[in-house]
């Protein structure tokens, strides 16, 4: 909550699974996203099976998943994975 709700960065949390196929094909994009944005947005990861609590708080009924929060709010949620392109250009409009 404190890296999230009080980062001075837009923050881009992608909601996975270790157990779930499609998260590991997302997240070597969402690695090298992370790589390419430091600095510009604050990637992370939430394992829904380690924070149970907070996956049902977010309503995340299946992952990949991702939450997008500026200034402590959350924007957008997007289920389903995007490519490190797709990524640039949802996240394009939170860099200032």
């Amino acid at each position: 909550q404190e890296k999230v709700l009080k980062s001075p960065l837009p923050v881009l949390l992608f909601a996975m699974s270790p157990s779930c196929p499609s998260c590991s094909v997302a997240a070597p994009h969402v690695e090298a996203f992370a790589r390419e944005s430091r600095g510009k947005i604050r990637v992370g990861k939430l394992n829904i099976q380690f924070n149970p609590q907070l996956a049902a708080r977010f309503n995340i009924m299946s992952v990949p998943y991702l939450l997008i929060f500026d200034k402590g709010q959350l924007l957008e949620d997007l289920p389903g994975a995007l490519d490190k392109h797709q990524l640039l250009m949802k996240m394009s409009k939170y860099l200032y």
